[in-house]
């Protein structure tokens, strides 16, 4: 190995070990993410809204145990926050699709109060009710939280690391890079967060699983993958769709 290929090599694990550490940083300093959260649950749920279904997103869900033993208590002070009741079979729900910013901070203050007493209460500030038509006829409701990770930065973070590792480009070609990976990512993510809550209406919450745990890992992975080469190919090496033909069946 030359020096030209082993410097290569070096820069390429440095780029990659230090993009890992900061990922770790990142993951662990667990950024609420709110505003990020809830555009793509407006998006996921415009989405949903085309394949037929009657989706709502709630910018504050809060979620009260059974188990909870203030439950009643805390049920009483939200009724004064007009904000929607849900009955479910883990506890009790409180939703509402928009509030004032006042509103919004009164309330988070008072569950954080809440649950530094140790008392279990959960606020998602991103959540899609969605109801659907099930495999047999039925009316079925699929509830999901819009979490950190479902925002799609790991993803992003993780092709965009590939793309400023490739050693010896001009940084020209990394934008280009970023312009096509990131959109494109975001509209993979949107999907993948789209059809696993649709698969709910199909196969139930184990086929939710199934979509969510291991279809769409393996998907997302194999096209970041398919991403990155595909940029290295057309960009970076500035090959053109009929030289690509060229080689793969002409060779």
């Amino acid at each position: 190995m030359g020096k030209r290929n082993y410097d290569d090599t070096v820069y390429f694990v440095m780029v990659l070990f230090l993009a890992s550490i900061a990922l770790a940083y990142f993951m662990d300093a667990n950024v609420d993410m709110r505003l990020e959260r809830r555009v793509v649950a407006q998006h996921v749920s415009a989405i949903l809204s085309l394949a037929g279904t009657d989706s709502t997103v709630y910018e504050y869900m809060i979620r009260i145990p059974a188990t909870n033993p203030q439950k009643d208590n805390i049920s009483q002070t939200l009724y004064l926050y007009n904000l929607e009741k849900f009955d479910t079979l883990t506890g009790t729900e409180f939703g509402r699709e928009l509030l004032h910013p006042d509103t919004a901070k009164s309330l988070q203050e008072y569950v954080d109060s809440l649950n530094a007493q140790g008392l279990q209460v959960y606020l998602s500030p991103a959540t899609i009710r969605t109801y659907g038509t099930g495999s047999s006829g039925q009316r079925i409701l699929v509830e999901t939280d819009i979490v950190q990770e479902c925002v799609g930065w790991i993803g992003i973070f993780a092709v965009s690391a590939l793309i400023i590792a490739y050693p010896r480009i001009a940084w020209r070609k990394r934008l280009i890079g970023f312009a096509i990976v990131w959109p494109t990512m975001y509209v993979i993510n949107l999907a993948r967060i789209s059809t696993t809550i649709y698969s709910g209406f199909i196969g139930g919450a184990t086929l939710i699983d199934f979509t969510h745990d291991f279809g769409w890992r393996v998907v997302l992975v194999s096209l970041a993958i398919v991403l990155w080469l595909a940029w290295v190919w057309f960009v970076v090496k500035e090959k053109s769709a009929t030289e690509l033909r060229n080689k793969l069946f002409k060779g």
